[in-house]
């Protein structure tokens, strides 16, 4: 039996717990404890992050919404012809600590159990043998895209398919049988710097530090 009206599905952090990636609450806790263990002064600026913004509860996302907004101070100033180096010392903790967090994301996100996945996701992804499914995802990591592959099941991600490259542009296309939009961006999902351009890697690359950079010609590429 097949249709033309699309399933559609979202699926939550839960969603990938079972291959390994943890919940956001339990993400930023070894976040914490991932610092603690390696970068002690970035632990300590995070807790002054934590007690100025007082909140109940912490996360990776407003986490990376704090990192956002003071590292932009430095951006703001500039454009009114005045400087921040009265808070340079905290601006480079903070340019620190947005690094450790991309590469601690992308390392955490990509040591998901692979066959675990490939498994356990099959029954769901052939749902498109009745009709398109589309897969709305909330997670950076890629287990979804990888069980796809290992069944033999084509998916479209808003990327260029069948590219032999390491590589794929952005094309806003969503028109094979699993569609997957990933709401929430993805470890292997890189911006050019200045163009603007979006592209889709192969896979995460975690660098070990924030002043570590990958090129793409005359462009940088961003998390």
């Amino acid at each position: 039996m097949s249709t033309n009206n699309p399933i559609t599905i979202l699926l939550g952090a839960g969603a990938s717990r079972p291959y390994g990636v943890p919940l956001m609450g339990e993400f930023y806790d070894e976040f914490c404890a991932h610092l603690e263990r390696r970068y002690p002064d970035c632990l300590t600026f995070l807790k002054t992050i934590e007690q100025q913004a007082a909140r109940d509860l912490n996360d990776l996302e407003t986490l990376l919404s704090d990192l956002t907004a003071i590292l932009s101070i430095d951006t703001g100033l500039r454009l009114l012809g005045s400087t921040a180096s009265a808070h340079e010392p905290q601006l480079q903790l903070a340019r620190e600590l947005r690094g450790y967090l991309d590469a601690f994301i992308v390392d955490t996100c990509e040591r998901f159990s692979r066959e675990a996945a490939a498994k356990a996701l099959t029954p769901l992804l052939k749902l498109s043998n009745i009709a398109p499914l589309w897969v709305f995802s909330t997670n950076y990591d890629r287990v979804v895209e990888w069980a796809c592959e290992e069944n033999g099941i084509s998916f479209s991600d808003g990327f260029e398919t069948h590219s032999q490259r390491p590589i794929a542009n952005w094309n806003n296309t969503f028109d094979a049988d699993v569609r997957v939009v990933k709401l929430h961006g993805s470890v292997n999902w890189y911006q050019d710097d200045p163009d603007g351009a979006i592209h889709r890697l192969d896979r995460g690359y975690s660098l070990p530090a924030h002043d570590f950079r990958l090129l793409r010609g005359a462009q940088q590429l961003k998390p």
